[in-house]
C-alpha cells in the first residue's frame, strides 16, 4: 500500500501534525456533534487550513496532490479523538467535486468548503434509509 520509505515518513508526518491539531483546539470534541454551527466553525476551519480536505485534490488545482496514505494517517489521528463530522466526505468528495464543477459559482463554494469555510454533508443516513424502504 505504500509507495516506500519517504511515502511512510510523509504518512508519518501527517498523523502527527493532525494529532497535535486536534489535541491543540479546545473545542474538537464537540465537532458536529451536537453543537449549533457558529461553535464548531472554528474547529472545521483549522482542519480545512490544516489541508485536510486538499489532500487528495492535484497541485495543479491548489491541492496538495497527495495519496490515499496520507489521508488515511490523518483519519487515524482524528479516530484516535472523538471529532464527529463528515471528515472522510468532505477530504474525499470535494477534491472530485472540484473537478467537475467549471461554473464559477459552483467552484467558489467548492472552494469554501475545501479550505474550512463551509461544512458539506452528505443527508442524514436515516433519511437516505427510509427512503429506499
Amino acid at each position: 500500500m505504500s509507495d516506500g520509505p519517504a511515502n511512510d515518513e510523509m504518512a508519518a508526518q501527517f498523523h502527527d501534525a493532525a494529532a497535535r491539531l486536534l489535541a491543540d483546539r479546545e473545542t474538537v470534541v464537540r465537532l458536529l456533534a451536537d453543537a449549533p454551527a457558529q461553535d464548531i466553525a472554528g474547529d472545521w476551519r483549522a482542519i480545512g487550513e490544516a489541508g485536510w480536505f486538499r489532500i487528495l485534490q492535484p497541485e495543479v488545482s491548489g491541492g496538495l496532490g497527495l495519496s490515499l496514505v496520507e489521508l488515511a494517517a490523518v483519519f487515524r489521528a482524528a479516530g484516535a479523538q472523538p471529532v464527529r463530522g463528515p471528515l472522510a466526505e468532505a477530504a474525499v468528495c470535494l477534491p472530485l467535486l472540484d473537478d467537475l464543477f467549471v461554473e464559477p459559482g459552483a467552484r467558489a463554494a467548492i472552494d469554501h468548503a475545501l479550505d474550512g469555510r463551509t461544512i458539506v454533508t452528505s443527508p442524514n443516513r436515516s433519511t437516505r434509509r427510509d427512503a429506499t424502504q
